[in-house]
């Protein structure tokens, strides 16, 4: 699953302005306009990975993939 989850954020984030990793290997990338895409390691509900994918102009919530 982590492996998996890397794999759809580093394809998905290719062309984000930038990309921050914290020291607990979360990863953030921003793309503007509020547009981000933020991969956990571990999310805090136990699942391996987790993508959370925030589009303002697209969805009104954030959409969160668990990968397990």
């Amino acid at each position: 699953p982590y492996s998996k989850a890397l794999e759809l954020f580093k394809s998905l984030t290719q062309n984000a302005q930038t990309v921050t990793v914290a020291s607990n290997g979360t990863r953030i990338a921003l793309f503007g306009n509020g547009n981000k895409i933020v991969f956990r390691a571990q999310s805090s509900s136990g699942f391996p990975a987790t993508l959370e994918m925030t589009f303002p102009e697209i969805w009104a919530n954030t959409r969160i993939v668990k990968f397990q």
